[in-house]
């Protein structure tokens, strides 16, 4: 066992993988001088009062900070099952709290300042997180690296997981859309595109849905790499691909949105009544799919199973999720409630600075984050 270790921490020093672990939250000290975690800036306040989140239908959970390092940034946030796993860049720290009442869990520091880390995926007791050129897996109890592999082709976003295969589909700057087998630590299969590959693919049930930055898109089959369909828009993509029910939603340069069957890969509507080029990527909420107009301000409701607009608003918002009888959204300084029948805003409440409100716990509920470093945790009343 021992000598196991051993050889494990000689692969990680040549891989150039510097681990850093702290489960305790008191500061380690390295042989060199402090540690990534000292000195800390402590964020102070909460990001939204008592009666303005009533206002809004929410009661206050549990508030955390993440004390962020000076020049620290935060790069994404994820909720992922009882975690929330929190992602900062240059140094690469992540931290895990735990979803249930923020916690500290751990923190640990992976790879050197030169890369950048995308958002992690989870199955459940490992975490799976990679820069464009490196995978690592992490334990999820302790945070400690358990194994990491050099990648062969270039990634540039994160990855999605396929439970069922037990792969991580990234995608590449030079048009490679692979499957990491996260057993093997090798590339199961590689499909190439036409073009440079932006954005996340999409899982859709036992396949993957993929598209390039000029346009061509495939269904892939997610064990196998086999293409099912291909086609291309018009014009250029810039933007993530939505699922919703049946149907995979793609918003072009060459101002429509494509809904198309995922079995078939032939058009079920298109929507054309944005008259400008759709640079923002869709989000499908319930019946609704939201288009957000950038640079112009304001959002769309579509309706999901025809592509008729039911309506629009001026409002420069980012949706986060429907309820009942609304959507919510959230600007730098507000969460906004509006009307899902006509886009009318039902009400809105001022926060303090937000970076990230995304859903967490499956009830309903929310998680805010600010920049710098607080997260804020609401329930549905």
């Amino acid at each position: 066992m021992r000598l196991m270790t051993v050889q494990w921490l000689m692969i990680v020093a040549l891989l150039g993988l510097s681990v850093g672990c702290e489960s305790s939250g008191k500061p380690k000290e390295t042989a060199t001088g402090p540690s990534v975690f000292n000195k800390p800036t402590k964020p102070i306040g909460m990001l939204l009062e008592p009666e303005p989140a009533d206002e809004i239908g929410y009661r206050l959970g549990w508030a955390s900070p993440i004390q962020l390092l000076e020049g620290q940034a935060i790069t994404s946030v994820s909720a992922l099952g009882d975690m929330v796993l929190v992602v900062e860049d240059p140094k690469n720290i992540v931290t895990a709290l735990s979803a249930n009442d923020g916690e500290l869990l751990w923190k640990v520091n992976i790879g050197s300042d030169i890369e950048s880390l995308f958002a992690p995926t989870r199955d459940g007791q490992q975490i799976f997180i990679h820069s464009a050129s490196r995978f690592a897996t992490l334990n999820a109890r302790t945070g400690e690296v358990e194994a990491v592999a050099s990648l062969d082709t270039p990634v540039s976003s994160k990855g999605i997981y396929s439970a069922d295969h037990r792969l991580v589909i990234m995608s590449g700057t030079n048009g490679m859309v692979f499957a990491h087998n996260v057993e093997s630590n090798f590339a199961r299969w590689r499909y190439r595109l036409a073009n440079r590959i932006t954005n996340p693919a999409v899982l859709v049930g036992q396949d993957v849905f993929v598209v390039d930055s000029g346009g061509t898109y495939a269904m892939i089959e997610a064990s196998s790499g086999k293409p099912l369909w291909r086609n291309r828009a018009l014009g250029a993509v810039s933007t993530t691909p939505a699922l919703q029910g049946s149907e995979v939603i793609v918003a072009s340069e060459d101002g429509k949105l494509y809904a198309m069957n995922r079995t078939t890969g032939r058009d079920t509507w298109q929507y054309l009544g944005a008259e400008q080029e759709l640079t923002a990527s869709p989000i499908a909420l319930g019946r609704l799919i939201i288009q957000p107009l950038v640079p112009n301000p304001g959002i769309v409701a579509i309706d999901a199973i025809n592509g008729e607009e039911i309506w629009r608003t001026d409002i420069t918002a980012t949706p986060v999720l429907t309820r009942q009888q609304d959507m919510l959204l959230y600007t730098t300084t507000e969460l906004i409630s509006i009307d899902l029948d006509d886009g009318s805003v039902n009400n809105k409440v001022p926060t303090k600075k937000l970076q990230y409100v995304l859903p967490i716990g499956g009830d309903g509920g929310i998680l805010l984050v600010s920049p710098d470093g607080r997260l804020l945790k609401l329930s549905p009343q």
